[in-house]
Parts: C-alpha cells; structure tokens; sequence
C-alpha cells in the first residue's frame, strides 16, 4: 500500500515539474523565413472593468497570466483590454524583426519588448492611431542572440471582438510578404476598378439596369475591403476615415443591401424566383433598420454585432438560393450567377462566422 502511494506521488511530482518546466521555458526563434504564430504560447490576462493597467502593473502582475481556453486568436468582447504575455529568445542568423497582429479592426495596440524589465521596443498603433505604414498593426525590433527577452501586448476594442493573431518574422521577410500583399491587393483594387468601368460601358449602350446594380454592388465591396481590409488606415487618417473605421457595421450592411438589389435585378426574382422573392422586402426593411444602429452605436457591442452579423448571414444564404430557385425555374443565366456567387457567399460566410468565433 506504501509502495502504491509512493509510486503515484512520484508520477505526480514528474508531471507537476514537466508542467512547470514547459511554463517557464522560453521559445526559441530558429526559422527566419516563415513568420511564428505567437498564440499558442501565449498567456493572457483581462483587465478588470473600468481599469487600465500600466506596462509596471503589468510587470509585477507575470504570474496572473493565464492560459487560453483554445488556439483560436479570438478572444471575444471585452470592455477592458486583454494583455498577451510571451518569453523566447532569438537563436537564428537575423537580428531585425516585426511584430504583427493580422487583424486591423482592433482600437488600440501597445507593443512591449522587455529584457529585465527594461524596454528594448515599443509600439502604439490601431485604428485609433494614425501614422502606421502597415495596414495591420506591427512593431519592429532588434532581438538580441541567445538572450531571453518578454514579449506584452496590450489590444483594446469596445465595438469589435479582440481578434489577435499574433506573429513575429524576420525584417526581410516581413518586407517580401509586405510588398506581394500591396501588390495583390493592387490588383484586386485595380481588377474591380476595371470591371466597374466595364460594366458601365455596357450599360451605356445596352441600359440593361442590372449593370448599374452590379456597379453599386461592386462598389460597396471596394469600399467595405478598403475599410476592413486596414488600407484606410494608411491613406486617411482624418476625421472622416476614423468615423468609418468606428461604423464598419454600416459597411457590412450596405454590401448587404448592394449585393441584394443586384441579385434581384440579375435574376429578375419578381419572375423567376417568386418565393424567394417575398422575403426580400422584409430582408430590406431589416438591413435598412439597422442602420441607424450602426450609425449611433447605441446598442451594446455584442448585440449590435450579432444582429448585423446574422441579418448579413441570412442574406447570403437568401441570394444564393434564389440563384438555385431561378434556376430551376429554367432561367439559365443563373447558373453563372450561382457558381460565382456560391465562391463569393462561401467565403463571405466563412468569415463572418470566424468573426462570430464560430470558426478559427
């Protein structure tokens, strides 16, 4: 019986010190090329309501950090800010590094890189803050070889979830991946700059209404990616482009409604898709009464985001099968219309329910 008990407390004391071991081991930076997704290892820590605490409270404060409940970078609402805390140490040939969060809806950012409680970086940056040239917010910094260093975050956001995807990368990396993105999203923008114009000309000479329809729908998506995507961030730092990156519901909304006159002009719905064509003006009326909701952010952040996240779910999935009802009602311009628009929704879907936390 003593010889059991003695068994199952050295089993205990190895797991309890393998644990311990794994919390107090720092990460080892060895690839430069691929950037490091911070998350996993990170603890965290909320600030009570109404509190902010400083980068020394948050000092003194290491072992109240906690470890998440999940991998997933969102970490819901919260009306305080949410602190990460991170140790590793650099061990590759680089020695200049960034700091990312891929998110850019987030307020407020504050980057902090210690060794011995001293400062070696720091960074505010957020849709609260102008001046960045990154569309999401990022800090550089100098890792020191073979040193351990700690890494806090600090991410605030009263009206959006608190999505922190946090990576580090070499600079030089960093700079590649930085310079493709511009240019893939320099073609995207271009692209639909393009096909507006196009559709234009068409309309000029055939005045089909369903090409202004698809001008309006195309032009509420550029606005809406350019806006979320963080590139009004770096464009326009007024009191203009602030109100619009404060109101990104709206933007949802009108690409709702945008997406929703087109489909009901391309596919004529009055004729060919009858039943799916009573439910547009009750859909209508609600996206256009949530937009005074959007506007003056009255309503509590959840429920506002909740009701705009699931009137703009429930309108990609009337779309899409009014394309199916059309369809099967021997309109045979719908299947394009289905096949594009079931690629776009698709997405559109995916995202929106990573934005709710259903999905990573």
């Amino acid at each position: 019986m003593s010889l059991n008990r003695n068994y199952w407390l050295m089993i205990l004391m190895l797991v309890c010190s393998f644990s311990a071991s794994a919390v107090n081991t720092a990460i080892q930076i060895f690839d430069t090329d691929e950037p490091l997704r911070l998350n996993t290892t990170a603890r965290l820590l909320f600030e009570p309501d109404g509190q902010r605490y400083s980068l020394e409270e948050v000092l003194e404060r290491r072992t109240q950090f906690t470890w998440p409940f999940s991998s997933n970078p969102n970490y819901g609402f919260s009306e305080s800010g949410l602190w990460l805390y991170n140790r590793f140490s650099n061990v590759s040939e680089a020695s200049e590094f960034v700091f990312d969060i891929g998110f850019a809806q987030n307020d407020t950012v504050e980057f902090y890189l210690v060794e011995r409680d001293k400062i070696l970086a720091s960074a505010i940056t957020g849709k609260k803050h102008s001046g960045s040239v990154y569309r999401f917010p990022t800090m550089e910094a100098t890792l020191p070889y073979a040193t351990e260093v700690e890494l806090f975050v600090r991410v605030e956001s009263l009206r959006q979830r608190l999505v922190v995807p946090l990576d580090v990368q070499a600079k030089n990396s960093h700079t590649i991946m930085t310079s493709l993105d511009y240019t893939l999203w320099g073609v995207f923008y271009g692209g639909i700059l393009i096909l507006m114009f196009y559709n234009l000309m068409l309309f000029l000479g055939t005045k089909e209404p369903s090409l202004i329809a698809y001008i309006v729908y195309l032009s509420t998506v550029l606005f809406w990616q350019f806006i979320w995507g963080g590139h009004s961030q770096i464009f326009f730092s007024g009191d203009a482009g602030q109100w619009l990156n404060d109101h990104t519901g709206l933007i949802f909304l009108l690409v709702g409604i945008g997406a929703g006159v087109f489909t009901k002009t391309f596919l004529n719905t009055h004729e060919t898709a009858p039943r799916m064509h009573r439910i547009y003006k009750p859909l209508f009326v609600i996206l256009v009464a949530l937009i005074p909701v959007s506007v003056f952010n009255e309503v509590p952040a959840f429920w506002q985001n909740l009701l705009v996240y699931t009137a703009s779910m429930l309108s990609i999935c009337i779309y899409l099968l009014s394309g199916f009802e059309s369809y099967l009602n021997q309109f045979k311009p719908a299947r394009y219309f289905i096949f594009a628009w079931s690629l776009l929704l698709t997405c559109a879907l995916v995202g929106l329910l990573g934005l709710v936390g259903l999905l990573p």
